[in-house]
């Protein structure tokens, strides 16, 4: 029972760092980034008990055969990255053909806001923040009131 509510915990914080690396959600990938939470909580649970097992084990004959843990956390990878990839969370490309990290959203605007946050709140330039967020694919709703204006502090 202890096991279930801390298998929970740790699926509800994969989840919620999933969902702040998007701003907007639909509901099919609401059920695959939850798919993709579990999936990363049982990786984690595999992987602690993967940790000091051994990498085969003897077969009733006493031949060794690869150890079914190790093939779980394979097989758990697998999963992991066709959902990153579902989902297009995860590396990108860049215009060099690399692949990079992609920042979350949320990251973005608070670099953003630390950046540029006292040029946007002296209201010299209008309309600096929508740009800056929207040339940033990291706009909100409620940005765009601000496509004449600009916040004075940073909009969630």
């Amino acid at each position: 029972m202890a096991r279930a509510r801390s298998k929970q915990r740790s699926a509800a914080t994969h989840l919620k760092a999933i969902k702040a690396q998007r701003t907007e959600w639909t509901d099919a990938d609401r059920i695959l980034a939850e798919s993709l939470a579990e999936v990363r909580a049982q990786m984690d649970d595999a992987r602690a008990e993967a940790k000091g097992a051994p990498l085969t084990v003897p077969t009733a004959t006493g031949s060794p055969k690869p150890n079914p843990v190790h093939a779980a956390v394979e097989r758990l990878a697998r999963q992991e990255a066709q959902l990153t990839r579902r989902l297009g969370l995860g590396l990108k490309r860049n215009a060099r053909g690399r692949y990079e990290v992609q920042k979350s959203p949320a990251e973005t605007r608070i670099n953003l806001w630390e950046t540029h946050g006292e040029t946007v709140r002296s209201g010299l330039i209008p309309g600096l923040w929508f740009w800056l967020v929207r040339e940033n694919e990291c706009e909100l709703e409620a940005d765009r009131q601000f496509a004449t204006g600009n916040p004075t502090e940073l909009p969630t």
